[in-house]
């Protein structure tokens, strides 16, 4: 809406995804897909970690995203699945599934979710540990200069 009513270019940012940051429109199942694909296929060369590492989490957010849909206010839901759909229909060209952990950071549900799961399973503690190794493997590869999302 800013772009049309400032600049008269409203579809402008949408092609800017097209032309500069190589992001064409696709459905979000075959985003997912090919992100999975990609995720196994890499397994265990470089850069396949990236592929995998982003597979899992998306996998894990929409798993406890079911989880939100059902037990938490619809609103926040809604925001959820919308949050995790917009980056699964605009996917980069060559890694589908490029930034999505990053924007899965601000997905406070997630969060509510993997928590009451903890609680439930009294997992807190292989939780903390999966955190904590994640975070140690992410942390060495960025020190080392390798690019994380």
């Amino acid at each position: 809406m800013f772009w049309e009513l400032r600049f008269e270019q409203g579809r402008r940012p949408l092609e800017v995804q097209g032309t500069t940051w190589r992001r064409e429109p696709t459905w979000p199942w075959e985003t997912l897909l090919d992100g999975l694909r990609q995720g196994v296929q890499f397994l265990g060369s470089y850069p396949g970690g990236y592929f995998t590492v982003d597979a899992v989490l998306v996998l894990v957010a929409l798993a406890t995203g079911v989880w939100v849909a059902v037990r938490v206010r619809p609103t926040y839901a809604v925001w959820l699945w919308a949050s995790l759909l917009l980056p699964l229909v605009l996917p980069f060209d060559g890694r589908a599934l490029l930034s999505v952990p990053r924007f899965l950071v601000v997905l406070f549900p997630v969060v509510w979710a993997l928590a009451r799961l903890a609680e439930r399973w009294r997992a807190h503690d292989a939780v903390v540990a999966a955190s904590a190794a994640g975070l140690g493997l992410l942390s060495l590869l960025f020190v080392n200069w390798y690019f994380i999302f």
